[in-house]
């Protein structure tokens, strides 16, 4: 109990089942005043994201969620809540990531779960699918483009930066 000055969580807070026992056991092992850091994808991801998301629509896509276990997709408003009621502060929540990053991200994940398959049902996803091996690999050029470009305030944020303090 009370060990640790900060925890990093990156990528796998969406995933936990339990959330609310999660939080608790990061505080439960935290130091008071600790500090957890953790980034998450934003609620913006319950929405089909990118060229191919939209064209398979939201069954396929809530079909990907399902297969990823993406089971928090929370708003910034949601996460300060299940923090708080945890014995955490939170001193921030930022929103970053462009929407053309998260296009391709979510474009190339979705495209590498689509299996085709020679009987009823044909298509259908799962972790290696075998549309995947079809796609081009990107350019350095290209990926530095895509993640240096600017975009308007209100198209960015589909990821969760958020830093919480464990009450004293």
């Amino acid at each position: 109990r009370g060990t640790f000055r900060t925890v990093y969580c990156n990528g796998a807070m969406e995933h936990m089942n339990d959330l609310d026992a999660v939080l608790g056991e990061i505080v439960r092992v935290m130091l008071p005043g600790g500090v957890l850091v953790t980034l998450v994808p934003s609620e913006r991801f319950r929405e089909p994201i990118g060229w191919l998301g939209r064209l398979l629509g939201s069954q396929v896509w809530n079909a990907y969620h399902r297969l990823h276990n993406h089971v928090n997709l929370l708003s910034p408003e949601q996460w300060r809540h299940r923090l708080e009621a945890r014995g955490m502060v939170v001193r921030d929540i930022q929103r970053y990531g462009v929407t053309a990053a998260a296009e391709f991200i979510s474009n190339r994940d979705l495209w590498s779960k689509v299996h085709l398959a020679p009987l009823w049902p044909l298509l259908h996803l799962r972790h290696g699918g075998n549309l995947g091996r079809m796609m081009p690999r990107p350019t350095t050029a290209f990926l530095r483009r895509l993640f240096t470009h600017r975009e308007d305030a209100a198209s960015i944020g589909c990821w969760l930066m958020i830093v919480a303090e464990r009450r004293v």
